[in-house]
């Protein structure tokens, strides 16, 4: 990790406008993440979600079809959220490396990749969970 003095010297090389986008934009950040709810609770929340939409019972340990498909599309959600792959892997108990699948997965859902279903399926979840919103 970089010294916060050394930040800060590297930060008076910089115009003012720039120095101030670069605080600006730190303390959104740092209010996002204050504001946060816990990944585990959100995943609870969303699989509660998806598991209406999809019309099954989530079982965290189970690899069939339809506990992949909420992971699925928990998996986006919270990525959309702004979670990082570890923190939604860690509330899922899978790997990043698998976050990193069910996203681009439920993007083939979206695009109807996947066929019509999928494609009404991943509408209807995101629009359930804009409404909560």
């Amino acid at each position: 990790m970089v010294e916060p003095d050394a930040i800060v010297k590297q930060a008076r090389r910089l115009p003012v406008e720039t120095r101030q986008t670069v605080a600006d934009a730190i303390l959104r950040s740092i209010y996002a993440d204050m504001n946060r709810q816990d990944a585990h609770e959100r995943f609870a929340g969303l699989c509660a979600i998806a598991s209406s939409v999809l019309g099954t019972v989530y079982e965290a340990d189970r690899r069939y079809r339809g506990a992949s498909d909420v992971r699925t599309l928990c998996a986006k959600a919270m990525r959309l959220d702004g979670y990082s792959y570890e923190v939604i892997g860690s509330a899922m108990g899978r790997d990043h490396s698998t976050v990193l699948y069910y996203c681009h997965r439920a993007d083939d859902m979206a695009a109807g990749f996947m066929g019509g279903y999928y494609a009404n399926k991943y509408k209807e979840f995101f629009d359930k969970i804009e409404k909560l919103k």
